[in-house]
């Protein structure tokens, strides 16, 4: 069995460190009330829900903040509720 050799001192890589603690939905600045709107075909709610649905869980975690979410006409509306 081939083991794993541990590297000290290697740079993490812009395009990882660049994304970290970021987000392109708004959901550090909204308020109790606030909705945004992620526009998509109907045959792409699925996956846009999916991925919505564990990033406001992320949200929900680090901010205490709760949101709900709903497919509507255009795509998949997220408010924030509390």
């Amino acid at each position: 069995m081939n083991e794993i050799t541990i590297d000290k001192d290697i740079p993490i890589p812009q395009n990882i460190t660049s994304r970290q603690g970021r987000t392109k939905y708004p959901f550090r600045i909204m308020e109790v009330g606030d909705s945004f709107l992620i526009p998509c075909d109907k045959k792409d709610r699925k996956r846009v829900t999916s991925t919505i649905s564990s990033t406001i869980a992320r949200f929900k975690l680090e901010l205490k903040h709760e949101y709900t979410r709903a497919c509507v006409d255009g795509g998949v509306r997220i408010w924030r509720v509390k």
